[in-house]
């Protein structure tokens, strides 16, 4: 893929997405993170930001493509970690704070299966005389 293509035809908004996919490790963002004037722009969008605006915002999850078996692994160790604290807390007669696991990657399947298995529970609940506002399930958060 030739990258000077999309500048010479004006095709920047193209161009733009392509450097937004880019890792977040890439020497790109490195250089962004060190120029003066992204610095100062990003301050000032974050300190006109207001705390309603900040709690409306979606949980963050990692890309799919930048979550391998290594970050998953991590992931693992991380809530294994948590646990063994929990364990540790409870033993010497404390009452830990429930632990807020690492988001996984947005998996669009799981949530239509999730959905869909909601969906089933509701049909089921029907059939004994229960209404649909009755079944308040909620698919899983990862």
């Amino acid at each position: 893929m030739d990258l000077s293509l999309f500048y010479q035809r004006r095709r920047y908004v193209a161009l733009l997405d392509l450097i937004d996919q880019l890792p977040r490790t890439s020497r790109y963002f490195e250089a962004m993170s060190k120029d003066p004037e992204f610095i100062q722009a990003r301050l000032e969008i974050e300190e006109s930001r207001t705390d309603d605006e900040e709690d409306n915002t979606p949980e963050w999850h990692p890309s799919i493509t930048e979550f391998g078996l290594t970050e998953q692994l991590l992931r693992e160790l991380l809530h294994s970690i948590q646990e063994g604290n929990m364990i540790a807390m409870r033993a010497a007669g404390g009452k830990p704070p429930k632990p807020k696991p690492f988001p996984a990657p947005f998996d669009p399947l799981a949530e239509a299966r999730a959905e869909r298995e909601i969906e089933h529970v509701a049909g089921l609940a029907e059939m004994f005389g229960f209404k649909r506002s009755d079944v308040t399930l909620k698919p899983p958060k990862n």
